[in-house]
């Protein structure tokens, strides 16, 4: 898969959606249903975005997603006691440890 750059949605307040970062949406194929999962960053509400095919990146599980994001420069934590946080790489950068 080609690198992700991100996208944002349109501006104004962001509600973290109640699956946290992750959205899990079906999709019937000739083979049956399909599932696909899409990110967003909990501060921005920027997505994943493959630029040479002009579309959200999906993955086939939130567990995939956790795995190559990192590489993407996109961070994930659970805060102690929270809710678990993805950062689109800008978010990310501007985050202090």
């Amino acid at each position: 898969m080609n690198e992700a750059s991100t996208r944002n949605r349109a501006p104004g307040p962001l509600a973290v959606p109640p699956g946290g970062p992750w959205a899990l949406r079906t999709r019937e194929t000739g083979d049956g249903t399909r599932s696909l999962v899409t990110a967003t960053c909990t501060r921005c509400g920027a997505v994943p975005w493959d630029e040479p095919l002009g579309m959200t990146v999906t993955f086939p599980s939130i567990e995939q997603a956790r795995q190559e994001l990192p590489g993407w420069g996109w961070a994930l934590s659970t805060p102690r006691g929270g809710a678990e946080q993805l950062l689109c790489p800008g978010c990310a950068a501007r985050t202090v440890p």
